[in-house]
């Protein structure tokens, strides 16, 4: 079976093998062939052997590769924490999936960890490029026939978190809701929640040239640096008399001004940070960080909620699925790889400033 990898940063490096730096580690990285899976062996009752068709890794996942950094370069590892799959045989006890399915990850998460199962909650795999994987059936979800293989390789975990952001904020129509970070993977997709909701959108972002394609979501621009001639957060929120909302993908980066531009009573909504590893915690971008009085001192004078967000509930999922299948959403896509393109498709994921929505690769059928 297929299988995309990057190989330790230890050692020689692999002769032949493309090379690309992510999250400030040099590896190896391309396509290996290893043993597929014994189709005949007896599955386990409630579990799946799914058959992955595309998939596309997120932000969580230099850290992955900066792990390598010392790793012995024979050793490798496959990427990838999203993608789209064709059931290829089900366990005896799964009643809701059947073999020809086309399934995504449904990445359920509440902070237990595990479920009353015994089903680990979270991402179903951070080694999504293996061509076969098998997992319950409850970690697995059907997409609309209506979806493509690229589409549905860059859905699951992206849209299950944007739609939980967006029920655990709340908004109202008629509501002023700031989303940082707007080019970001994740602020793409709540944005893509957002629209025709009938609240008024923000998208703030330091991007200069993409702002026809965050209107066409249904956004105003807003840019970050106040060196442009454009509309900065502050000017805006003072003419608004605040955001009720602010949604935002890195706390260290943007929580201090998206508190400082809530107005009373308003709601804010992270699911991460930047300085996920090492490396990114250098990001100049970051300066000081954020420290805990930014983030709570303006949260007690003006009656704010602060919430955590991590991934969402399978019903999160299953309304993203739903509202595509209606077209009321669809699905960012910046390219598709395949074949050998391996390098370019890791570099253009995790390095290239031109990037705006998802890069999947796809594995031949």
């Amino acid at each position: 079976m297929k299988n995309l990898v990057i190989f330790g940063a230890r050692g020689a490096s692999r002769e032949g093998a493309k090379r690309v730096t992510v999250a400030g580690v040099t590896v190896s990285c391309g396509i290996i062939h290893t043993a597929a899976p014994d189709f005949a062996a007896e599955l386990s009752p409630g579990h799946v052997l799914v058959r992955v068709r595309s998939f596309s890794c997120n932000y969580r996942d230099r850290t992955f590769f900066h792990a390598m950094r010392r790793v012995p370069s024979h050793r490798f590892t496959a990427v990838g924490s999203e993608f789209a799959g064709e059931v290829i045989r089900v366990g005896a006890a799964v009643t809701d999936l059947a073999s020809g399915d086309l399934v995504v990850g449904n990445c359920h998460y509440t902070g237990w960890l595990i479920n009353e199962d015994g089903v680990r909650e979270g991402v179903v795999t951070n080694q999504a490029s293996k061509e076969y994987l098998v997992a319950p059936a409850s970690k697995l979800s059907r997409v609309p026939r209506s979806m493509t293989i690229e589409e549905a390789g860059a859905f699951g975990l992206n849209m299950q978190t944007a739609y939980s952001m967006v029920r655990r904020a709340a908004p109202k129509p008629g509501d002023h809701v700031l989303v940082m970070s707007a080019t970001s993977n994740t602020s793409l997709a709540v944005l893509h929640a957002l629209r025709d909701s009938g609240v008024r959108v923000y998208a703030a972002t330091t991007t200069t040239d993409r702002d026809n394609e965050l209107e066409a979501l249904g956004a105003r621009v807003i840019h970050m640096p106040r060196t442009l001639k454009k509309p900065t957060v502050d000017r805006v929120a003072r003419e608004i008399r605040g955001f009720t909302h602010a949604l935002d993908p890195f706390l260290d980066l943007n929580g201090q001004s998206a508190v400082e531009n809530l107005r009373p009573m308003g709601t804010y909504v992270t699911c991460g940070l930047l300085a996920q590893n090492p490396h990114s915690a250098q990001d100049p971008s970051l300066g000081n960080g954020v420290s805990a009085s930014q983030l709570l001192l303006p949260a007690i004078m003006k009656n704010l909620s602060l919430v955590g967000n991590c991934i969402g509930l399978t019903r999160d999922l299953q309304a993203a699925l739903d509202d595509f299948e209606r077209g009321r959403i669809g699905v960012t896509l910046d390219s598709v790889w395949t074949g050998n393109q391996v390098g370019g498709f890791l570099d253009r994921t995790f390095n290239d400033p031109r990037r705006f929505g998802k890069t999947v690769f796809r594995y031949a059928s």
